[in-house]
């Protein structure tokens, strides 16, 4: 009785109802609520397929309608001389729905049809994917190599060249990022310094018609792109070339060579010597 305390300071909770099997949401309340959740998302999943169903059908059916409209306003003066005059007037009709960049418009084609309204299709969407249904291996490659050709030249993006199959057409696109560009265009892409100043000198050189200016060009590709350009030139600008002013032994620096008041362009254009008196 001296052991034990006079009061008892220890506090015990109260007791708790026992909870389900299951947790607080087991049991019914559970799969009342998984089966709510898998039904709401089914009909989520139903009206999304319904809308994407029919926006590609109205798509599809936009598509159809702008390709025969295209088709309907052919004209088909181009065919008047053809000797198959209905074949020709279906190609130019297939052509003119493929020019609308889709190749939906193509599908319901026959085979030869198909093939050009996917040509023009691929042509003005720049897109070689479009050229995939294509009949035969060398036509896809071949209209794949124009695509990733326009899309390196009028995307100004070299990478594009190395997806060209062919050796040719793969070199030629990637020196035409070393001749075929603008002044503008080669500091818009900042391309290496001596491509910029090749090609400045290369339009001073076409527009002085003076190969002169080529001549100083570091770069070999555009040098020689110049000079193909401008040829023996005309320095003294009167109309004549160099090989031309050699052939009749007038000056290119000179654009009256005789001094006899006419210049040497009009003297060859009249029949009369630019060196001197007399007719050629």
């Amino acid at each position: 009785m001296d052991n034990q305390p006079l009061y008892d300071n220890a506090w015990e909770p109260p007791l708790s109802p026992p909870l389900p099997k299951g947790g607080a949401w087991g049991g019914p309340r559970r799969r009342t609520f998984v089966l709510v959740g898998v039904a709401v998302f089914v009909v989520a999943l139903l009206v999304v397929g319904m809308i994407f169903f029919f926006s590609r059908r109205a798509t599809q059916r936009s598509v159809k309608e702008a390709a025969q409209q295209a088709a309907s306003q052919v004209s088909g003066q181009e065919c008047d001389a053809a000797i198959d005059r209905q074949a020709c007037l279906d190609r130019l009709k297939a052509e003119a729905m493929g020019g609308q960049g889709k190749v939906g418009a193509c599908k319901d084609l026959a085979a030869d049809l198909k093939d050009a309204c996917l040509w023009q299709a691929a042509n003005a969407s720049m897109d070689a994917s479009a050229c995939e249904g294509l009949s035969t291996q060398e036509s896809k490659d071949a209209c794949a190599d124009l695509q990733y050709r326009a899309q390196a030249t009028n995307g100004l993006k070299i990478d594009a060249c190395a997806n060209i199959k062919d050796e040719a057409s793969r070199v030629s696109c990637e020196s035409f990022f070393f001749t075929g560009l603008t002044i503008d265009q080669c500091n818009q892409m900042n391309r290496p310094a001596d491509v910029c100043d090749g090609l400045s000198k290369k339009q001073a050189a076409i527009a002085a018609r003076n190969p002169d200016f080529c001549k100083e060009i570091a770069l070999e590709l555009i040098r020689i792109d110049c000079l193909d350009i401008v040829g023996s030139g005309d320095r003294d600008g009167d109309g004549l070339d160099a090989y031309t002013e050699a052939k009749y032994g007038s000056s290119d620096t000179n654009v009256d060579s005789d001094g006899d008041g006419y210049q040497d362009a009009d003297e060859v254009r009249s029949g009369y010597s630019p060196a001197g008196p007399g007719r050629l």
